[in-house]
């Protein structure tokens, strides 16, 4: 329950934390690619401007062989001595002149007139694609690797527009790069959050486990306590029948008596295994068949179903190797049959399975041993399922401390503890009035 408890917290804090960090990087990621696009569309817009000659403020122009001619204007040029602008014209000239920018100047029709920067239009760039599609009002794309930018003729010469192209590699090895060291940051943040999360786990789990043990040892130093006076008192009860004879009286004394001391007896167990679980302290477990051993504990079972109405059957193979505490297993079959018959339908059958099965856990498979009873009654419902194990709960309030023997509630909460010590596990399913309880246990 603690391990559970602590592994709920651990998971809680990680995940939350892992969720608000994912959402921050996504948004700061975002705006990264964003302004990556954003800038891209300036520097093609920049270029435009700069290497054609019938925009506004026409500037150098750069031809196929890198070589710098002057044109009219001079607004892109370093004018007024400010130093952001012609350092930008150089670098764009440079990014020109090194291939990384394309200029291709287009007829009415579409067909490239003049190209600079790149021997050949390259491929996958269709121009006249991209000036209709610019002309319907699509200024910017990607093509064949290429970001480019159609900007049309803002004079009256016979001019079908300028593209401008721009190598994408760059910018899409700085978003990859973004998003590199995104994930990279996010992986060491959630192993730091692990490491905290684990931390504080520990940290608010403490009292709850604390309390909990506080009250287990509470219930074991109760139930000692409690066996030596009922003892006492079912001892006195028998002598005094004997001096006075039969008295109702007396036998309600003695039955409330040997309910009680089954109580104490379970809760004794129950602190049992509590302490062999945390200490390590169990024996060593031993080879047994555990078809024999669910035989053994059927067999006292069939005149119980008989009296209540029922048939027990079983299904069970010639042997089925296990390795644990025979006894304990035993006493699981036992709860678990039990429990069955006092829940069944008059008329219904109750069964029995022993079997193995495979489970895989990646690469590696284990075998399992399965104990599997069913029985037909009244439908457990679903809210209830998940503390069908816990102490002293019932699924069924309504039933009355007239049922004997597991009547507390403990039952399955000490099949539980005993599955638990041999590392297995339990479950329990309810459906359309049938409920089967399943026991997995390591070969």
């Amino acid at each position: 329950m603690i391990k559970q408890l602590k592994k709920r917290v651990f998971w809680s804090i990680l995940l939350s934390a892992a969720a608000i960090l994912l959402a921050i990087l996504l948004v700061a990621d975002g705006v990264t690619l964003y302004q990556h696009a954003h800038e891209r569309k300036e520097v093609l817009q920049s270029a435009a401007n700069l290497f054609t000659g019938d925009g506004e403020g026409k500037t150098n122009q750069q031809d196929a062989s890198g070589a710098e001619t002057s044109n009219e204007g001079g607004k892109g040029t370093n004018q007024g001595g400010k130093h952001g602008k012609g350092k930008k014209k150089q670098e764009l000239i440079q990014a020109l002149a090194e291939g990384e920018l394309a200029v291709l100047e287009l007829d009415v029709s579409g067909q490239v007139m003049a190209i600079n920067g790149v021997e050949s239009v390259p491929a996958g760039i269709d121009p006249v694609m991209i000036r209709q599609e610019g002309l319907a009002g699509k200024m910017f794309g990607k093509a064949g690797g290429w970001d480019y930018y159609y900007q049309s003729s803002r004079t009256n010469t016979p001019s079908g527009g300028t593209i401008v192209l721009m190598d994408g590699s760059s910018y899409r090895n700085e978003n990859l790069l973004t998003i590199l060291l995104s994930f990279a940051a996010f992986l060491g943040a959630s192993g730091l959050f692990a490491l905290l999360a684990w931390m504080l786990s520990k940290r608010i789990v403490k009292p709850v486990e604390e309390n909990l043990l506080a009250q287990k040892r509470f219930i074991a130093d109760a139930s000692h306590e409690l066996k030596t006076p009922l003892t006492v008192i079912d001892a006195n009860a028998a002598v005094l029948e004997k001096s006075i004879g039969e008295n109702k009286w007396l036998g309600y004394i003695q039955e409330e008596t040997g309910r009680m001391s089954q109580l104490v007896k379970e809760l004794l167990q129950l602190s049992r295994l509590d302490e062999e679980q945390k200490e390590g302290k169990a024996p060593e477990p031993e080879d047994f068949d555990l078809a024999e051993a669910a035989m053994e504990a059927a067999l006292p079972f069939e005149s119980l179903a008989y009296e209540k109405g029922l048939e027990l059957e079983m299904d069970l193979p010639e042997s089925v190797s296990a390795k644990g505490y025979p006894q304990e297993i035993h006493q699981v079959i036992g709860i678990l049959l039990d429990n069955a018959i006092k829940h069944s339908d008059a008329g219904q059958k109750v069964y029995l399975q022993i079997g193995q099965q495979t489970q895989r856990h990646g690469i590696r498979e284990e075998k399992q041993a399965e104990i599997i009873v069913t029985n037909v009654g009244s439908e457990i419902p679903p809210e209830a399922l998940p503390h069908l194990f816990d102490r002293f709960y019932k699924a069924d309030p309504s039933r009355t401390s007239e049922e004997k023997g597991n009547s507390y509630g403990l039952g399955l909460a000490i099949a539980k503890a005993i599955v638990d010590k041999h590392q297995g596990t339990i479950r329990a399913e309810s459906k359309n009035g049938q409920t089967t309880l399943t026991v997995s246990l390591p070969i």
